[in-house]
């Protein structure tokens, strides 16, 4: 399902991946730590939920107005234990998608998040060379013309990551930390013949090289 959860509270990250899993989706629980930008800027989560807790979380939602200003297109979601109008309409115009009140009612919670899930989905049915490309982001899985592309684990990793937001370049060192691993010692060469290969299944023309920068995903307008 790839859904990021962000909580330095055990309990919160114990529950929300419990409601998640009751409702057949799973997520990454992870802390709040300094290479969290660099993590959500270089992997394609579906979405990101963020527990800010008793307070509102400036930091985090500073993060989430810089990815929004360089493009970042994925969901957030914000949980908090505060209700005020001015907190909800903070975090709203910061950049985050939904913003759920603590304590929730677990159904509710799950409703929203299939909600921007959904949202985001629509966003991948893109148009590029080779014809109508469908994605599912939920079993992983994409259709090029209405037939099923047969992509290795990297390939899918690699046309995921360029997918979740095609205006933005993703560099080669973005490449290597979602594809790879970020320890992982990969010469350019290997990414380039990776990036090669995507482009034999979905055509020569549906990733560009920027020069210098890395790949963006080309859709027709």
């Amino acid at each position: 399902m790839n859904i990021l959860l962000v909580s330095n509270d055990a309990d919160v990250r114990e529950s929300v991946t419990a409601n998640l899993l009751s409702a057949g989706m799973t997520a990454e629980p992870t802390l709040k730590n300094p290479d969290l930008f660099e993590r959500l800027a270089a992997a394609a989560y579906r979405l990101v939920i963020v527990d800010f807790g008793l307070r509102t979380d400036h930091k985090m939602l500073a993060m989430i107005k810089n990815l929004r200003e360089k493009q970042w297109g994925t969901p957030v979601m914000v949980l908090s234990e505060r209700s005020e109008t001015p907190a909800v309409i903070n975090a709203l115009a910061q950049g985050a998608d939904a913003y759920v009140v603590k304590p929730y009612v677990p159904a509710d919670l799950v409703a929203r998040i299939r909600a921007l899930l959904r949202r985001a989905v629509v966003q991948h049915h893109l148009d590029i060379e080779g014809g109508k490309l469908d994605v599912d982001h939920d079993h992983r899985r994409v259709f090029l013309g209405g037939t099923e592309l047969a992509l290795s684990q990297r390939e899918s990793a690699l046309l995921f990551l360029l997918l979740a937001d095609p205006s933005v370049v993703c560099s080669r060192r973005q490449i290597r930390a979602a594809v790879y691993g970020q320890d992982n010692p990969v010469a350019e060469s290997t990414i380039e013949t990776l990036v090669h290969s995507l482009r034999k299944k979905l055509g020569a023309e549906a990733i560009e090289t920027v020069r210098g920068n890395g790949y963006r995903f080309v859709t027709r307008h």
